[in-house]
């Protein structure tokens, strides 16, 4: 039997979401807007529900981590990771650093 997990990431993105846009879903992952009171960049929760299957394990963060510098490549953007909750449990970070992909394969 699968249990699931809610994964949560807080993130910075340098660029604001469209005009009544407040949430973006592409698959199982979610990126929904915080209200913020800052001009350029927006705050966000990035989300997805994880399944641990019984016969492998996973690695929730770095999954995150992978989508969300995927999501960064695509979109031209700069990422900071502000945190990090597994099923309503606060995981510290040990940096938070932006993050942008465009330009390193050059």
């Amino acid at each position: 039997m699968a249990e699931r997990m809610l994964i949560e990431r807080k993130i910075i993105l340098s660029k604001r979401f469209p005009p009544r846009v407040s949430k973006i879903t592409f698959g199982r992952y979610q990126l929904q807007s915080i209200p913020s009171i800052s001009i350029t960049d927006t705050e966000a929760v990035f989300s997805f529900d994880n399944t641990f299957e019984d016969c492998g394990g996973c690695n929730p963060e770095e999954e995150a981590n992978i989508v969300i510098s995927f999501l960064s490549l695509l979109l031209n953007l700069r990422v900071k990771k502000e945190g990090f909750r597994i099923n309503s449990i606060d995981i510290p970070i040990a940096s938070s650093q932006y993050k942008q992909f465009i330009g390193m394969f050059i």
